[in-house]
């Protein structure tokens, strides 16, 4: 399967990448609680482009994880990590992990966004209201918390913040209102801060990765449920390093973009909405029957 298709938005040729590209930047990473997540291989990318500083932070009490991510990242030719446990919903913990970040490094250059959670998922009407608070707090809030505390770190010549929504929040999803306000308003205030930072030099993007192969969320899913969506998509589903590779370019220093969302999710958002409704229904339904088989005494 050919992993070179370039999402809409990019350039057609991508911009140079070489083990200096980040030079002397410091790249915060929010999100990075598991060494096989998304976070953590957006780290190791970032890394391996030459990124001199890397601070990755968790929203859990990961301190072992933590530990052997940034050995890795010393390993990949970062100079410099720190792993920084922190409530992100909590604007004060958030000051406190600005502050520590102050110290240690005394500039920012790169933001990546990346925290969140998946609500409970229900049709809309039965959704217990909590769950939007929830979503909302951990997917959008926490953005804004973490962004607006660091801004004063990013240097006169400017940076990048990049936040990570998702293709729900573009398309909708059955049984993810939460999921998809909170992702879609994270879209919403992507493009409001490119607009108010403009002027600073600081470029704001949103990438919105679909189902990630590797993840979590995939490895529990049935086999005949990710092959719905193979049918479905003109590629094969998205891998990690594929999302990770775009965050990349799009805080290429060099870049000039500025205010996309780039869909990451193996082509599938191309595909029409019944198409898409009908791989969803065969994932919620495999869903449902293994939580029912699990159920059963």
């Amino acid at each position: 399967m050919d992993r070179d298709f370039r999402p809409p938005g990019l350039p057609e040729h991508p911009l140079l990448l070489e083990a200096t590209t980040f030079n002397g930047m410091v790249v915060v990473i929010t999100g990075a609680s598991r060494l096989n997540g998304l976070g953590a291989e957006m780290a190791r990318q970032f890394a391996k482009a030459g990124a001199s500083g890397i601070v990755t932070i968790s929203t859990q009490n990961s301190a072992e994880d933590g530990i052997a991510l940034s050995q890795e990242l010393l390993a990949l030719g970062a100079e410099k990590t720190l792993h920084i446990t922190a409530d992100l919903k909590n604007s004060h913990q958030v000051a406190e992990m600005a502050a520590k970040i102050r110290e240690q490094f005394g500039r920012v250059d790169v933001i990546v966004n990346n925290a969140g959670i998946n609500p409970k998922e229900a049709p809309f009407q039965k959704l217990d209201k909590k769950e939007y608070l929830r979503a909302f707090y951990a997917n959008t809030l926490s953005a804004v918390f973490v962004s607006e505390e660091l801004l004063t770190l990013f240097p006169k010549d400017g940076g990048s913040i990049i936040n990570i929504s998702s293709t729900v929040g573009v398309y909708g999803n059955k049984n993810q209102a939460a999921y998809a306000i909170s992702k879609a308003a994270l879209i919403g205030f992507t493009n409001t801060m490119a607009l108010e930072l403009q002027s600073r030099n600081i470029r704001v993007n949103a990438v919105s990765p679909g189902l990630v192969s590797g993840t979590e969320m995939t490895a529990n899913l049935p086999d005949v449920a990710t092959e719905a969506m193979r049918a479905r998509s003109p590629h094969d589903l998205a891998t990690q390093e594929d999302v990770a590779k775009v965050v990349i370019e799009l805080a290429h220093p060099q870049s000039t973009i500025t205010r996309m969302n780039i869909e990451v999710d193996g082509g599938l958002g191309s595909a029409t909405p019944l198409a898409r409704d009908e791989a969803a229904k065969a994932i919620f339904q495999e869903l449902r029957s293994k939580a029912r088989s699990a159920a059963k005494p």
